[in-house]
C-alpha cells in the first residue's frame, strides 16, 4: 500500500518522509529526501540513483512512488539530485561531472546509513544511473544488492544518443547557435548541456571490461520488449554470478512527457517483493527520525559571484505544499518575493530545469524566489488521477505561497511577482486576478487564457498532440519550395493542421462577436483584453513572453490582436517573442533571452 500523505479537510498533513541536505563540505551542497521505514523494519537501506537529463523530468513521480512504497515495506530509503542536477547546487557546465556523480552516490550511501543505522544498502538505477550504481558497487563492501534498469553497457551509445538529439533540435530550433556550441564540443540536448569533457568520461564507460561484481543479488530489468545484453550475462556468469532477471512493461510509458508518465507499477511492486524476501526485519529499531529543519544548501548563481541560501519549504494551511526557496545572504532594500509555478507535469524544477538558474539568477541581485510544487506535483501531497494541469482550483496554492513568503520575510514585500510556463503560466495570471497583492505576472507560452480542454473531451495528452504552430507560420510557409515537397511526402499532417487550425478561427469568430456585444452592453467586461486593462488598472505589470513559432501566439492575438494590438498603449502591458524558440526555450541562446528579459523586468520593479 502507497504511504503518500493524505489529502485532509482539517489539521496538517501527514508527512512520512522529510527533506534533507547533504555533502561531503561543511555547507552542504546536495538535495534529497528521507523516506524513513514504516512498519517492520529491514536491516537494509535503499538509494535511489536518479537519472540523468530529460529521463529526470518524466520519472520523477515514479521515483517517488518506488521509495514510499519501499519505505512502507520497512526499507528506508534515500532518493536524491546528483550535483548540478535537480534541486542540488551547480550546474551542468560543472567540471568533472562523472567522477562527482559517482562520489554522490557513495555520500548518498554514507548518509543513509548514517540517518537510519542500517549496515547495508541496496542501489536502484535507471539507464546510466543503473551503470553508475554497478561501479561505486565495485569498490563497497556494504552493498547488499542492485536493481538496475537497463543499464548502459557502452557509454559511447549514450554520446552517440545525445549528439543525434543535439542535432535535431538544432535543425528545428536553432542551428547557429547550437552549431557554435558544437564547435567547442558542447552538445545541448534537449536542454541539457553536455561538455566534452563529460561526453568524454561518458563513452569511456564499458561495463564488458569491468570485473564482474562481487555483490550477492542483482535483479536486472531489460528496456520494454528487449533482452538484457548476452555478453554482461556471459560475463557475470563466469564469475559466478546470476541475476534475477525481471521481463516487465513499464519502461517505455516512465520515460514519456512529464505530464503524461506514467508509474510502471507492476515493475515497482516486484522489486519490492524481491528485495523485502532477501531482507528479513531487525530485531532492534532503526535511528528514529524526527523532523528537523535542513541546513540551507549553498549555491552559486550561474555567472555571479553570489553566494545563495536555498532551503526546502513546506507550508501551506496543512502543510500540504512543497517548495525551494533562494535568498541571498543579504537581501536587497526594495526586494521583491518571486513565485515560480509548475509547467506542465514537471516538477519545481522546471523543463530542462530551466527554473533553477533562473530563480538563483533572480536571488543573486537581492530577491527572494519560490519555486513551488502545487498540489499533486512533484513532492507536495499525493493526489489520486490524472495531474491536476490547467485547474482554477490550483491557484489558492499558489495564494498560499504569497502567504508563506510574508511570513518568512517578517512583513509583507512591496512587489509579488508570479511567473510560469505554459500551464504555470495560465495559474499565474488568474492569480493575478484573484489576489490584490500580486504586483506583477510573468507569463511564457501561455496556451489558453481560459482552459476549457476537459470539459470539451480533450485530455491534456491530447491537447499536447495537438499543440500546433500558430496559423500565420503555415500561410506564410505556402510559399516555401520545402514546404510542397514535404507535404507531398507525407512529412505534414495536414488533416491536423486543418482541424485545429479550424477550431482556432472559429476561437477567434467567437471572440470578436463577444467583444462587438461588449461594447454595447454596460456592465463589467469579463474579456482577457478587459482582465488586463483591469489588472493594468490596478497597477499590476504584465510581460507576455512568447516563442515566435509557438501556439500560444494563436491564443494571445485571438484576445487581444496581432501584436497585441488593444493593450499596445498600455504602459504596464508588454509582449515580446522570441525567434527560434521551442516551446520550453530549451536552446541555450533563447534561455539567455528569457533571462535578459525577465532580469531587466525586475530591475524596472526595483526602480
Amino acid at each position: 500500500m502507497m504511504s503518500s500523505p493524505e489529502v485532509q479537510t482539517t489539521g496538517p498533513v501527514a508527512w512520512d518522509f522529510q527533506p534533507v541536505t547533504f555533502g561531503l563540505a561543511a555547507e552542504p551542497d546536495l538535495f534529497g529526501w528521507y523516506h524513513p521505514a514504516q512498519g517492520d523494519v529491514r536491516d537494509c537501506g535503499v538509494v535511489l540513483c536518479n537519472p540523468f537529463a530529460y529521463d529526470l523530468l518524466g520519472t520523477h513521480r515514479s521515483y517517488r512512488v518506488l521509495a514510499e512504497q519501499l519505505a512502507a515495506a520497512g526499507f528506508p530509503v534515500l532518493r536524491f539530485d546528483y550535483h548540478g542536477t535537480g534541486d542540488s547546487a551547480g550546474s551542468d557546465a560543472d567540471p568533472e561531472r562523472v567522477a562527482t556523480w559517482l562520489g554522490n552516490i557513495s555520500t548518498a550511501i554514507d548518509q543513509l546509513k548514517q540517518l537510519a543505522g542500517v549496515p547495508k544498502v541496496a542501489l536502484f538505477g535507471l539507464r546510466l544511473s543503473a551503470s553508475f550504481a554497478l561501479m561505486v558497487a565495485e569498490g563497497r563492501s556494504d552493498i547488499a544488492a542492485l536493481m538496475l534498469w537497463a543499464p548502459v553497457v557502452n557509454g559511447r551509445h549514450v554520446v552517440r544518443e545525445l549528439k543525434l538529439l543535439h542535432n535535431t533540435s538544432a535543425a528545428l530550433a536553432a542551428r547557429q547557435e547550437s552549431e557554435t556550441a558544437a564547435s567547442g564540443g558542447t552538445v545541448e540536448a534537449a536542454g541539457f548541456r553536455h561538455t566534452q569533457a563529460t561526453l568524454l568520461d561518458i563513452g569511456k564507460i564499458e561495463l564488458l571490461k569491468r570485473p564482474c561484481p562481487s555483490v550477492p543479488h542483482i535483479a536486472l530489468l531489460s528496456a520494454d520488449a528487449g533482452k538484457p545484453d548476452a555478453a554482461l550475462l556471459d560475463l557475470w556468469a563466469a564469475g559466478g554470478l546470476t541475476p534475477t532477471v525481471f521481463d516487465l512493461p513499464g519502461y517505455a510509458g516512465m520515460l514519456r512527457d512529464p505530464h503524461v508518465a506514467t508509474v510502471p507499477q507492476l515493475v515497482i511492486e516486484t522489486l519490492v517483493q524481491w528485495l523485502g524476501d532477501l531482507h528479513g526485519t531487525r530485531a532492534t529499531s532503526v535511528i528514529p527520525h524526527t523532523a528537523t529543519t535542513p541546513k540551507a544548501l549553498l549555491t552559486g548563481a550561474g555567472e555571479s559571484s553570489a553566494l545563495l541560501h536555498e532551503r526546502p519549504l513546506r507550508f501551506g494551511a496543512r502543510q500540504q505544499l512543497f517548495g525551494v526557496v533562494s535568498a541571498p545572504a543579504t537581501q536587497a532594500p526594495d526586494a521583491i518575493a518571486a513565485i515560480f509555478i509548475n509547467a506542465g507535469g514537471n516538477h519545481r524544477v522546471g523543463p530542462s530545469r530551466l527554473t533553477v538558474p533562473l530563480a538563483r539568477h533572480i536571488a543573486s541581485l537581492g530577491h527572494t524566489v519560490l519555486r513551488m510544487d502545487i498540489a499533486g506535483f512533484g513532492d507536495s501531497i499525493k493526489l489520486e488521477g490524472p495531474l491536476p494541469i490547467f485547474q482554477l482550483s490550483s491557484v489558492p496554492d499558489v495564494r498560499e505561497a504569497i502567504d508563506q513568503l510574508a511570513v518568512l520575510h517578517g512583513s509583507p514585500f512591496k512587489h509579488y511577482v508570479v511567473v510560469g510556463l505554459c500551464s504555470g503560466g495560465f495559474l499565474a495570471h488568474h492569480t493575478a486576478l484573484q489576489d490584490a497583492r500580486v504586483t506583477s505576472q510573468m507569463t511564457l507560452n501561455l496556451p489558453s487564457f481560459e482552459w476549457k480542454g476537459p470539459s470539451d473531451g480533450e485530455s491534456i495528452e491530447e491537447y499536447g498532440h495537438r499543440n500546433i504552430k500558430p496559423l500565420g507560420f503555415y500561410a506564410a510557409a505556402l510559399f516555401a519550395p520545402q514546404t510542397w515537397k514535404r507535404l507531398f511526402s507525407g512529412g505534414i499532417n495536414l488533416r491536423l493542421i486543418a482541424d485545429v487550425g479550424g477550431k482556432r478561427l472559429l476561437s477567434r469568430v467567437q471572440v470578436k462577436l463577444q467583444q462587438l456585444v461588449a461594447r454595447f452592453k454596460p456592465g463589467v467586461d469579463n474579456s482577457v483584453a478587459g482582465q488586463f486593462a483591469a489588472l493594468s488598472k490596478r497597477g499590476v505589470k504584465s510581460v507576455l513572453i512568447l516563442s515566435a513559432n509557438d501556439g500560444a501566439v494563436d491564443e494571445m492575438e485571438t484576445h487581444l490582436g496581432k501584436n497585441a494590438v488593444r493593450m499596445r498603449n498600455d504602459p504596464n502591458f508588454s509582449y515580446l517573442t522570441i525567434e527560434g524558440a521551442d516551446h520550453t526555450f530549451t536552446a541555450e541562446r533563447c534561455r539567455r533571452e528569457v533571462f535578459d528579459i525577465i532580469r531587466q523586468h525586475f530591475a524596472s520593479l526595483s526602480r
